[in-house]
């Protein structure tokens, strides 16, 4: 007989796990996680924890690597259902689907969460039919690999996306979410090839394992790519992929809009014509414009050159 087995957030509590790895430490926690509290309203995000237990027994903070409804929280009474034709579904607690693995009429047998963090779905021959490892969102766990046509994308709240990282014609490259893409680094990865943290061949960028501690690469909401490591206090970042290639002025809208990024990694707005005034006095939330620009005066505009200053993108 087919079976379904379902998983709910009943409690509005900030944690309801499904299934854990059975490693001790790092260990992974595949559960509701609910950090999300709006108009008293709690909101829960369905996804993979890492957490690093000390040899005094406590538990480092933990980290949430992988979510399938990161962009649509779900709200308490949300339901996640495992059935044997082959889907792994989420609603929310009005019946709306929110996310599904897409395996339909594929046989599954179990759910099971590996050592290294990765979700699998699995048939009656422990064949993956399907696995968090293939669909990353902003986390590469150690041993997990990114490849042509998978990409790392950074999240600034629940339903705005900037920043990406991906494998493309041989190359490791970063890009802003415009439309179309405008990227700013593209690099052959060199310093990924002597790195004791991660490796680029060429084609497959992986994070390596360390298994005497918990590790995670992360893309933040400012597109810098970091790796984090646990110490005996909190999670602390150990480095930064591809800073030496680009440095802190680097990144897109490192200084917000129209404020400029010198050597110093200081933020200024431009001094040419003073047109521009900092936000809220700090140039380092971008500038303003003293007088708007509208169409219909198109005829009265003119550029000004911003001498020794280039742009990201050229």
């Amino acid at each position: 007989m087919p079976y379904v087995r379902v998983y709910n957030t009943s409690e509005p509590s900030q944690m309801t796990p499904i299934i854990r790895s059975r490693k001790d430490s790092p260990q992974f926690l595949f559960a509701f996680y609910c950090p999300l509290i709006t108009n008293s309203t709690t909101e829960c995000l369905l996804g993979i924890l890492l957490y690093h237990k000390r040899s005094n027994g406590l538990s480092s903070v933990p980290q949430l690597v992988w979510s399938a409804n990161r962009n649509h929280p779900v709200k308490v009474n949300a339901t996640l259902q495992l059935g044997q034709n082959g889907y792994l579904v989420l609603t929310d607690s009005d019946g709306t689907l929110v996310w599904s693995t897409n395996t339909d009429e594929k046989s599954v047998s179990g759910l099971n969460m590996t050592e290294m963090g990765n979700l699998v779905l699995f048939d009656k021959r422990k064949q993956a039919i399907w696995q968090s490892f293939d669909h990353p969102t902003d986390c590469l766990l150690p041993g997990q690999k990114l490849v042509s046509g998978r990409k790392l994308i950074a999240s600034i709240s629940g339903s705005n996306q900037s920043f990406s990282f991906t494998v493309l014609n041989g190359s490791l490259v970063s890009s802003i979410d415009t439309n179309p893409p405008q990227y700013y680094i593209a690099s052959s990865g060199d310093d990924a090839q002597n790195s004791p943290f991660y490796n680029f061949d060429g084609r497959t960028f992986t994070a390596l394992q360390d298994p005497y501690t918990s590790q995670f690469i992360k893309l933040g909401p400012d597109g810098h790519l970091r790796l984090y490591q646990s110490d005996a206090y909190d999670w602390k970042q150990l480095d930064e992929v591809m800073d030496s290639y680009l440095g802190n002025c680097g990144y897109p809208m490192v200084c917000g809009r129209y404020s400029i990024c010198t050597n110093d990694g200081q933020c200024n707005c431009p001094v040419e014509g003073n047109f521009f005034r900092p936000i809220n006095r700090n140039p380092d939330l971008g500038c303003s414009q003293l007088t708007s620009i509208s169409c219909n005066s198109s005829h009265y505009h003119s550029l000004i050159e911003l001498s020794d200053t280039t742009y990201f993108a050229f």
